[in-house]
Order: C-alpha cells, then structure tokens, then sequence
C-alpha cells in the first residue's frame, strides 16, 4: 500500500481515507488482511491513535472488519447478513428494470457529488479506467473490468464509504447487465456509444460540473437500459 503525504490535521480521517483508495483501486481486496496498527503507524510516521481511529471510521463504514485476535481485513460486501445480491437474481426483464432503477438513484448522484468532491488522484482512477476501456475494447473481459473500475472509482471520488459500499454490492449484477447489453447491439456500434457515454460523464467530472455529471450518468444508464429493451 502506498499511503504516502499524510498531512498533520485530521490524521484518523485521512488514514481511513488513503485506505479507502487503495480498496477502490482494487490493490486491497475483500478478505485482504491490513498491516498492524503498529507497522501503520511506523510506515506513516503518525500515532497508534490516529491509526486506530481512521481504522474505527472504516469499520463504521462498513469497508473494514476486525476478528479478535487476529487483525482487521477489508470487508466482503457480500457477507452481509442484511443485503445478499446474486448474479442469478437477474431472471428477466423486470429485474434488469429494477436494477436500473437502483443505478439511477444511486449513480446520478454519485456522479454529481463526485464532481463536487473529487480530487485529482480520485480524477486519475476515472481517467485510468476510462483509457483501459478505450485500449481493451469494451467487448473483452479486461473492458468489462474497467468499466466497472469505472463506475466504482465514480463513487470512491464522493468519499461517502457508505455510497461506495453499497455500489460495490451491486458490482456482480452490474457486470451481468453489461454483458446482456453488449449481446443485444453490434460490437462496432455499441463500442463508440459506450465510449462516447463514459467519455461525457468524465468530461464533467474534470471540469467539477456537477449538473452535467448528473445528467451524463442518466443519459447513460437510460441508453444502457435502453439497449436492454428496458
């Protein structure tokens, strides 16, 4: 982990916060173990306390989970005993329509507080998995990768753990939506829509217009439910 450039002020909060990058980037993942508080602590140049406490605030979020004993690891969204998703919950069209539904309450707004919010490195992620999409072509497994390391580094730009977490619960069944889309539209047509659709909503984000961040994301989903039928 990278967590470099710690200011002095809110210490505990931009712990939790350079943690929570390093899981919207995917260098940690569910079920990864944390270095101790101590090695933290050491690497960063900062106390225990401020350690613990970003650790605390990560916890609350719902990003990270402690076991006595053993040490804290970042949180499997779908070991929720309150909310389970499953690809297979997407048995036909009303289903696909009320994922859709859900995206739209959910993205519109991560994508407007997002442009508000965001910071450059947040900015670099989106514009990363922006230019993989690109490289990769949409069609391929690495281009569905990126198009969700897309969305989710949308959210991780809000820096709401609670927005992130609840997007990451609907990773699976996004992914299974994206590649129903790709099956319905030809491959040259649908590669340029796609492109042209995330290359708006990034456009908005680098220029911290939070409007057109909100309208670019609906103007997307609607045409992705669109392509579905929806």
């Amino acid at each position: 982990m990278r967590l470099e450039n710690i200011a002095h002020d809110r210490l505990s909060s931009r712990v939790a916060a350079m943690i929570k990058k390093e899981i919207v980037r995917g260098r940690l993942k569910p079920g990864d173990r944390l270095p101790t508080e101590q090695k933290l602590s050491e690497h960063l140049g900062i106390s225990r306390n401020a350690v613990r406490e970003g650790l605390a605030q990560l916890r609350q979020e719902g990003l990270v989970r402690s076991r006595q004993g053993v040490g804290a690891f970042v949180a499997d969204p779908q070991s929720s005993a309150t909310l389970k998703l499953d690809p297979g919950t997407l048995s036909g069209a009303s289903d696909y329509r009320s994922l859709f539904e859900l995206r739209r309450i959910l993205e519109t707004g991560a994508a407007e507080l997002a442009a508000q919010s965001r910071q450059e490195d947040d900015l670099a992620l989106i514009e990363e998995a922006f230019e993989g999409m690109r490289k990769c072509g949409i069609w391929s497994e690495d281009g569905v990768d990126y198009d969700i390391a897309f969305h989710r580094a949308v959210a991780g730009a809000t820096n709401n753990g609670f927005l992130l977490l609840f997007i990451a619960f609907v990773d699976d069944l996004l992914k299974a939506s994206i590649r129903s889309a790709r099956e319905f539209v030809p491959q040259t047509d649908l590669q340029a829509v796609t492109i042209a659709e995330h290359g708006a909503i990034l456009k908005a984000l680098q220029e911290q217009d939070p409007a057109a961040a909100r309208e670019a994301m609906l103007t997307h989903l609607a045409n992705a439910a669109a392509r579905l039928g929806l």
